[in-house]
C-alpha cells in the first residue's frame, strides 16, 4: 500500500507561507525600552521647583520596568535608554546610537522593545501656539508637526526591526492637555481643544500599528483619558485624578508623571495588550498590590 505524501507536504508549505498564524509568547529575555521621562522617571522630581515639595518616593517603577518586574525570570535583563525630556526627534537619535551598536555588535539583539515617544513635542510654547491655532487639516505647519512625530517613530521601529527581530511595545502619546503642567501655558479653550484633536490624530495613527503581528500597542492616552473621568477605587478607596498631584492615591506624582500605582495601572494594559498580542498569560497587578502602592492599608 502507498501513500501519498502530497496532503503533507501541502500543510508543511502552508505553514511556511503563513506563519502570522504562529504567534509567540512574550519574550522578556534581553528587553530594550527607549523613551522619554514617562519612561525613565528616576529623580524627575528634580525637574520641577522645590516649592511644590515633591515627593520622590512615590513614582516607583514606571510602567514598562513595572511590567518587567512583574513578569520577567531571573536571568532576563533590561536596559533602559529613555531620556528624561526628550522628544520624538531625540528618541530616535538614541536608537539610532542603539542601531549603530548592534551592527558592530557591541550590545545582544533585543527580544523586547518598548518605543515610548511624542509627549514632549506637545510640550513646547512654540509647538503649541502652532498646533492651537487650527483644527487636523486645516494649517500644513501644525500638520507637519504631527507627522513629524508619526515619521520619528515609525522609523525608529524599522531601525529597531533592520537590526533585530523583537516584539514591540509602542505607546500613543498622552493627551497632555489633561496634565496641569499644561495649564501653564495660558491656552484658550479653542487652542487646548484644537492640540487635543492634533493629538487625537496621531494616536489613531498609532494604534493602526497594532494591526501587526510583532507590535502591542500600550495606549496611555485612553488610560490616562479613563482615570482622569472615572477615578480607579482601590479597596474601597478612589484615587484622585489630575489636576492634583504629589501624594501615594493620586494618579499623577508630579504635574506630569504618574505615580507608582499610575504606572502600575498603565502596566496592567500593557500586559493586557502583550497577552493579546503574543498569546501570553502574564499576570497583571492586583487590587492588593495596587493598594500597597497607593498607601491604601
Amino acid at each position: 500500500m502507498s501513500v501519498s505524501l502530497r496532503p503533507f507536504l501541502g500543510l508543511f508549505f502552508f505553514l511556511l507561507l503563513v506563519p502570522s498564524l504562529v504567534t509567540a509568547q512574550v519574550d522578556f529575555s534581553t528587553s530594550r525600552s527607549f523613551g522619554d521621562s514617562i519612561t525613565a522617571n528616576d529623580n524627575v522630581h528634580l525637574y520641577f521647583p522645590p516649592e511644590l515639595g515633591l515627593d520622590p518616593t512615590i513614582y516607583g517603577a514606571d510602567p514598562f520596568e513595572a511590567t518587567f518586574n512583574k513578569s520577567a525570570a531571573s536571568d532576563d535583563t533590561l536596559t533602559n535608554f529613555a531620556v528624561p525630556g526628550a522628544t520624538s526627534g531625540q528618541v530616535l537619535l538614541v536608537v539610532k546610537g542603539y542601531v549603530t551598536s548592534r551592527q558592530l555588535n557591541l550590545v545582544s539583539p533585543a527580544t523586547l522593545v518598548s518605543l515610548q515617544a511624542g509627549g514632549n513635542d506637545f510640550f513646547t510654547a512654540e509647538n503649541l501656539a502652532i498646533l492651537g491655532t487650527a483644527r487636523p487639516g486645516e494649517n500644513d505647519e501644525a500638520d507637519a508637526i504631527v507627522d513629524r512625530v508619526k515619521h520619528n517613530l515609525m522609523t525608529a521601529v524599522t531601525l529597531l526591526r533592520k537590526v533585530d527581530s523583537p516584539q514591540i511595545v509602542l505607546w500613543t502619546v498622552p493627551d497632555v492637555t489633561l496634565t496641569p503642567y499644561f495649564a501653564s501655558f495660558g491656552l484658550s479653550d479653542e487652542m487646548t481643544e484644537n492640540v487635543r484633536l492634533h493629538i487625537a490624530r496621531l494616536n489613531h495613527f498609532i494604534r493602526t500599528q497594532g494591526n501587526r503581528r510583532d507590535i502591542a500597542i500600550c495606549d496611555l492616552a485612553r488610560v490616562l483619558l479613563d482615570v482622569t473621568i472615572t477615578p480607579p477605587v482601590i479597596a474601597g478607596v478612589p484615587l484622585t485624578p489630575p489636576p492634583a498631584f504629589g501624594f501615594a492615591s493620586a494618579l499623577l506624582a508630579d504635574p506630569i508623571h504618574p505615580t507608582a500605582v499610575g504606572n502600575a495601572i498603565i502596566a496592567n494594559e500593557m500586559i493586557d495588550q502583550l497577552n493579546q498580542n503574543f498569546d501570553s498569560d502574564l499576570t497583571s497587578f492586583t487590587e492588593a498590590e495596587l493598594a500597597m502602592l497607593a498607601g491604601i492599608n
